[in-house]
């Protein structure tokens, strides 16, 4: 299954177009299911569209990517 996530180089979280996209995909998929890190390199930001989900065996929880046919 492929998921929702990109990668988006260059941009910070202060940068007014990321704050604004952000909002926007919010808004499109719902409040707690837009997640996002910066990257490691700390010169951009990995963002996922999913819910959280728990492990039933491990009881840890991890991001579900929500499908691109959903």
């Amino acid at each position: 299954m492929v998921g929702l996530t990109f990668d988006w180089d260059g941009v910070g979280l202060e940068d007014k177009k990321v704050q604004h996209a952000l909002d926007s995909l919010t808004y499109e998929f719902g409040q707690g299911n837009v997640w996002y890190r910066i990257s490691s390199s700390g010169t951009g930001l990995h963002i996922i569209i999913g819910t959280i989900q728990l492990d039933p065996k491990t009881l840890k929880r991890f991001i579900r990517p929500t499908p691109m046919n959903a």
